[in-house]
């Protein structure tokens, strides 16, 4: 058929060929309201749920190169309950899927509401889990990440909670092994470290916060066990 990304219901092409030339040649002679409602059109026809998952996220693209992100955030949303992990072709549309994920994540470093923390905390771990097939860019993941860790962390001092400080180290640890090497996931892991009993983890973890801590900012911060900051 020709089109190697498509995995849907259509096996005459037109499906495939129409929406490709909606997105790859037509989209920037369109504006994002006349691409939807083409694009919508297809999607009426499309059987396969990854695929009319990723119509709508091209669509949400679309909208977020216009600026206008409550549109985008609707139509990412809308994929995001259309995708399919459990179907054989999803891997073709991971990459898709995290990114919507992070959409919805934005805005979150001012968002303190343990309720909204649990709605997300799903969509932080999909982008972990994710990233580790290689369909997530670096900074999109250590966002995820940190946002995951500081949740469970301060979920975990509020309620006091082993099972959760436990989960919280082990994102921490997951980020500790990615090339963007930072000061935060060290800090959070020597936290939970202490409060689980590891101590010749939490000794280890002060010596690393020790060498790439330039400012001696988080060095104290770890000394003194005082992280209740934003992460």
């Amino acid at each position: 058929m020709g089109f190697r990304w498509y995995s849907g219901s259509d096996r005459t092409g037109r499906i495939p060929r129409l929406f490709s030339q909606l997105v790859y040649y037509m989209a920037d002679k369109m504006s994002a309201d006349e691409l939807a409602s083409e694009v919508l059109k297809l999607l009426e026809e499309e059987g396969d749920a990854n695929m009319r998952a990723k119509m709508l996220f091209e669509i949400a693209r679309q909208y977020r190169m216009e600026g206008d992100r409550p549109r985008q955030i609707e139509y990412a949303r809308r994929a995001l309950e259309q995708f399919d992990p459990l179907a054989a072709n999803f891997p073709s549309v991971a990459e898709e899927y995290a990114d919507c994920c992070f959409q919805l994540l934005g805005g979150l470093e001012e968002e303190d509401s343990d309720e909204r923390f649990v709605e997300l905390a799903p969509l932080a771990l999909a982008i972990l889990v994710w990233s580790a097939k290689g369909v997530v860019d670096p900074t999109t993941r250590d966002l995820a990440g940190s946002f995951l860790t500081r949740g469970l962390y301060l979920l975990a001092e509020k309620y006091k909670d082993r099972t959760l400080f436990g989960l919280a180290y082990a994102t921490a640890a997951f980020l500790l092994h990615t090339p963007s090497e930072g000061p935060v996931p060290l800090v959070v892991a020597h936290a939970c470290a202490r409060r689980l009993g590891l101590r010749d983890d939490a000794e280890r973890l002060l010596t690393q916060i020790h060498e790439i801590d330039l400012s001696g900012e988080y060095l104290d911060l770890a000394r003194s066990d005082a992280l209740l900051y934003p992460v």
